[in-house]
């Protein structure tokens, strides 16, 4: 079976009744490990409790020996009861091994879940998930709207805090690309508030900013510059030091929107920039306002297109995210020159 991004944590949070194995896929570790965390307390309610019952496996467990995936999901416990193995790392080569497995299995009670990392669509490991009526696909992309709002409300409201206007539309812009990131920047945001309270703007420029390095706008406006060279060597430098190609994605998006917004509003450029939330970051704000001034309505949609069609790639296609992205600059700096 298949679920869309949008239904993979109310499906993690209640999984179908018969699904004996989930394979979680995509650019979020970070939500992959939330999610795997959070289907095997379900499988072993005691966890830490029931050692035996949890069983972790990396890709050179199998190497020495092919039939250990299917072993351990054969297997029973002195104490009896349910167990879950988690595969970490998992991928193509392994399919085999997981497709024994399965089948070997059938009628079972143990649970098996798999993180493979980022699958394309043509993916014979997806295919494996998706085909079968006991096994399930759940894609982990990078939190985006409503579901971003929805995770960053509900980590400050357990710590009885919430986010103003203003704060939780800087917390969506810099958070996103990779949940566990995500819930590491917002702890750090309740520590620095200390008590429960609203959460501002000015507090997320305080702490989050680390979320969302400098070089990222460096990239960015070196691209609505059309600044071929400068903007492709920010890039490579982002994705060398780590940073998530969605990421960088999602930061061109939200970069482009604004401009939008800007020129929507008549040839009052500067006072538009005044409405934006959250606001421009100070040290970028006269080029912004220099971009926008000179940008034609028209090319700018046009780049908005083309960066709608480069995020389905980068969720969708087989190609490396880099060279989507690499192309995609390329594109983009010969609109904007």
């Amino acid at each position: 079976m298949k679920i869309s991004a949008s239904k993979a944590s109310a499906t993690v949070a209640n999984p179908p009744d018969g699904v004996r194995a989930f394979l979680l896929y995509g650019p979020d570790r970070g939500m992959a490990a939330a999610h795997a965390r959070a289907l095997s307390d379900q499988i072993v309610p005691d966890g830490a409790d029931a050692p035996f019952n949890h069983v972790r496996l990396e890709p050179e467990n199998l190497r020495a020996e092919k039939s250990l995936l299917a072993d351990e999901l054969a297997a029973t416990t002195l104490m009896g009861g349910r167990r879950v193995v988690v595969c970490k790392g998992f991928g193509e080569r392994e399919r085999e091994a997981i497709k024994t497995a399965i089948e070997v299995t059938q009628g079972g009670e143990n649970r098996l879940i798999v993180q493979a990392g980022e699958l394309s669509k043509d993916s014979k490991l997806r295919k494996l998930f998706e085909t079968h009526d006991d096994c399930l696909a759940i894609p982990c992309y990078g939190d985006e709207g409503r579901e971003l709002s929805q995770v960053i409300r509900q980590t400050l409201s357990a710590a009885g805090m919430e986010a103003d206007r203003d704060g939780l539309a800087a917390l969506t812009a810099a958070l996103g690309a990779d949940r566990s990131v995500s819930l590491q920047e917002l702890e750090k945001l309740i520590v620095y508030k200390g008590a429960p309270g609203v959460v501002s703007a000015a507090d997320v420029a305080a702490i989050i900013a680390e979320a969302a390095p400098l070089a990222i706008d460096t990239y960015l406006y070196a691209l609505t510059d059309g600044k071929i060279s400068v903007a492709d060597k920010t890039l490579q430098r982002l994705l060398e030091d780590g940073q998530q190609p969605i990421r960088i994605h999602n930061a061109l998006s939200q970069h482009l929107s604004r401009f939008v917004t800007v020129l929507s509003q008549g040839r009052d450029v500067a006072g538009a920039v005044q409405t934006l939330r959250p606001p421009v970051f100070w040290k970028v704000k006269e080029r912004f306002i220099a971009q926008a001034g000179r940008m034609h309505t028209s090319r700018l949609i046009e780049a908005i297109k083309s960066t709608q069609h480069a995020g389905v790639d980068l969720r969708m296609s087989a190609l490396p995210p880099d060279l989507i992205l690499s192309r995609l600059t390329l594109r983009l700096c010969h609109l904007f020159r």
